[in-house]
């Protein structure tokens, strides 16, 4: 700008955000560019960087970026040091309506960390930790401030360490990811299994300047695993040692009952072989006379008994 606040020079910048030519602009008042209800704190700042010269002047304030829309912006004002009556004022104008939206979408982005279920970690590739979410800390036993700075062995036992980690860490840094099941203990010594992901965090360049590892604890879900392999072990027992009939199964939408095991008493008592009743696609309405297989039972419950016919093998 002139002493008269009027546009010398403008660069692209400045053009794009007001929505005109450069030649249009020049000339003009920088005012004419201002919201009205800023103007007259722009040209009071305006009026201070020419008094002050080489003193930086700075205000926030929107500019006008077409027909009824503004841009909110950062404006720094320094008059260079000239001749009185010639002096030039260089206006720096930062849009900041992108980096609020970034800043936004940022603080968005940790609040959804801070109330996932899973556990997050960053750490840097020195294996450091930076920053972890309120479920990690809570899953290992700590409050969040209390790992920054600790190391990758913090959060497991060496043997763990040793078995899983290390290969898992070798993949992540030559593939740049990992995938999959990771012991982990406490801070009382207590071990549990999580389901766990990582990625190398990479900067500008590519270059790979941190891990981000996210874990699920999983130790309901192996628990409960474990009772389903005793259960089965019990029921396979029970099949196999039973003299009566004794079979389970899938109900379906449309009322047909598919048996998904037998006991082996069926060749006993009706003439087929278990092979033959857990066959592909055979429905146990199969072994039953016609118009006699039943189920009496509201979905959802555990248990039932009914009397049924079962027709014997043509064998």
């Amino acid at each position: 700008l002139n002493s008269k606040l009027n546009i010398i020079y403008s660069n692209w910048a400045f053009t794009a955000l007001v929505k005109q030519k450069a030649l249009v602009v020049a000339g003009q008042a920088l005012l004419n560019f201002i919201r009205s209800r800023d103007a007259q704190v722009v040209a009071g700042n305006l009026a201070m960087s020419l008094k002050n010269p080489g003193l930086a002047q700075k205000v926030h304030c929107e500019v006008k970026s077409g027909p009824d829309k503004t841009e909110p912006v950062d404006a720094t004002m320094t008059a260079l040091n000239a001749e009185e009556g010639n002096q030039e004022i260089l206006v720096h104008l930062h849009p900041v309506a992108a980096e609020r939206q970034r800043e936004a979408r940022l603080l968005e982005l940790a609040g959804a960390v801070e109330q996932t279920v899973d556990g997050i970690a960053i750490t840097d590739m020195a294996g450091i930790t930076r920053y972890v979410n309120q479920a990690w800390a809570e899953m290992h036993g700590y409050e969040p401030h209390e790992l920054i700075g600790k190391g990758i062995p913090t959060y497991h036992t060496p043997e763990q360490y040793e078995s899983v980690v290390n290969i898992a860490l070798k993949q992540l840094h030559e593939t740049g990811s990992f995938r999959g099941e990771v012991g982990h203990k406490r801070r009382d010594g207590t071990e549990f299994p999580t389901n766990m992901s990582a990625s190398l965090i990479r900067g500008t360049e590519g270059k790979p300047e941190g891990m981000i590892g996210v874990a699920r604890d999983i130790s309901e879900a192996v628990r409960l695993n474990a009772e389903l392999g005793q259960f089965a072990n019990r029921l396979e027992h029970l099949l196999e040692s039973s003299p009566t009939i004794l079979y389970n199964g899938h109900l379906q939408d449309d009322g047909q009952f598919t048996v998904q095991n037998v006991s082996s008493s069926i060749s006993r008592v009706i003439g087929y072989s278990r092979e033959e009743a857990l066959r592909p696609g055979r429905s146990f309405q199969a072994v039953h006379t016609e118009g006699t297989f039943r189920l009496p039972v509201a979905r959802g419950r555990r248990l039932c008994a009914h009397s049924t016919l079962l027709q014997r093998s043509e064998a």
